[in-house]
């Protein structure tokens, strides 16, 4: 899963604890072979392992080969996006759905239960109650 500093794609993962790399470990590199991991598993690779680059076995330097942090603007321009994009998500799935408001859908596991006294309409009672149709 390595990548080189200069390609940009949408969310990527931690190759070693699979989380997905925050905003400020896009432009993080450690290792000069280009091995991509977050800065987190870094650290703990460095100061608790045996400091060497799970991709090419180098040891991992002092400071990272590249690792260039956002600017406040990109920080912004990077969140604006996200919101973006879950907006627009969030109207799409809106959108989807619009034709089901005026269908009832009617599921196989589903009962409805219309003009049941109160007595009866405990749901432990119906649930004793109910016949099994195939």
């Amino acid at each position: 899963m390595s990548r080189s500093p200069e390609v940009k794609e949408d969310p990527m993962e931690c190759p070693l604890c699979m989380e997905s790399l925050e905003i400020d470990d896009v432009n993080f590199f450690p290792c000069t072979c280009g091995y991509q991991i977050c800065r987190f598993c870094w650290h703990r690779i460095r100061t608790d392992e045996n400091g060497l680059c799970p991709a090419c076995r180098k040891p991992y330097p002092e400071d990272p080969a590249v690792y260039k942090p956002l600017s406040q603007e990109e920080l912004q321009k990077i969140k604006n996006e996200k919101k973006q994009k879950q907006n627009e998500r969030k109207q799409k799935i809106t959108e989807n759905r619009k034709h089901l408001s005026s269908v009832r859908v009617v599921q196989r596991n589903l009962v409805f239960v219309v003009g049941l006294s109160q007595r009866l309409a405990d749901p432990e009672v119906i649930q004793q109650n109910t016949l099994t149709t195939v």
